[in-house]
């Protein structure tokens, strides 16, 4: 231990070099995007309506020297030098595998931010029809050094009664919609059974 501090003491600019040298190591390897996009759970709602939805605070701060994007959720890969965050979820159960084809995709931010720049935005989660625990699993996904980082959030809701407007509007949607349905057999019906003109001479 003794020898160690009187090299530190004595060989100061070589390991000043020796430290510069692994840091840039681990800046090619990737490493330097570690810590670029910070992309954190802010608060959520613990209690919501049936039919409607609920509310997550995020939060994203770009630390880096480059703007972050939206990430293109159509693959599920990105270009190294490039940095982008997305914001996912799934109802119920997790996915099978973490992909962007696999889970319900939301935009709250769709432009850029910039370096520096810190921002929060909600994210809206449609709840279920039906009362009591609803199980949701959001994902935040930030993609740094060509790869892509999911981390994942389950939340468990307690989903009250709807409010009687929505429940107005669910039973007048599901009146309409079986009007339309026995209007269309009605009409099927009555082509069926009306007998057909019979031919000119």
């Amino acid at each position: 231990m003794t020898q160690l501090v009187r090299f530190m003491q004595s060989d100061r600019p070589c390991l000043v070099i020796i430290l510069t040298l692994t840091l840039s190591c681990l800046l090619s390897a990737g490493w330097a995007f570690a810590g670029e996009v910070e992309l954190t759970m802010v608060s959520h709602e613990g209690e919501a309506e049936a039919a409607g939805r609920f509310y997550v605070r995020i939060r994203v701060a770009n630390h880096g020297a480059v703007p972050v994007r939206p990430c293109d959720t159509s693959v599920d890969q990105i270009p190294e030098t490039e940095s982008c965050l997305a914001v996912a979820y799934r109802k119920d159960k997790r996915p099978p595998r973490l992909s962007f084809s696999r889970v319900e995709v939301v935009r709250p931010i769709r432009e850029s931010i910039l370096p520096g720049e810190v921002v929060e935005a909600n994210l809206p989660i449609p709840t279920s029809r039906s009362t009591g625990k609803y199980l949701v699993y959001v994902y935040l996904v930030t993609g740094e050094g060509g790869q892509l980082l999911w981390r994942e959030f389950p939340l468990t809701l307690n989903i009250k009664r709807a409010a009687s407007d929505v429940s107005r509007r669910i039973l007048v949607t599901r009146g309409l919609l079986a009007l339309y349905v026995l209007g269309t057999i009605g009409m099927i019906w009555w082509v069926c059974r009306t007998p057909r003109a019979g031919r000119t001479a």
